[in-house]
C-alpha cells in the first residue's frame, strides 16, 4: 500500500505518524500515502 519510500522520507513519515497517531489513529496511513504522493508529484 505504502509502496518504496525514498531515503529521507522515512523521517518525514516518522514525524507525521508520532504527531498524528498520538492524538488520532482515524485516516493516519490514508494521509500518510496522500503525503508520500504530493511529495512525489511536486518534485517530479
Amino acid at each position: 500500500m505504502l509502496g518504496i519510500v525514498e531515503p529521507g522520507e522515512g523521517v518525514r513519515v516518522l514525524r507525521f505518524w508520532n504527531k498524528d497517531l498520538l492524538g488520532n489513529t482515524t485516516g493516519v496511513l490514508e494521509r500518510i500515502v496522500t503525503t508520500l504522493r504530493d511529495d512525489g508529484r511536486s518534485t517530479t
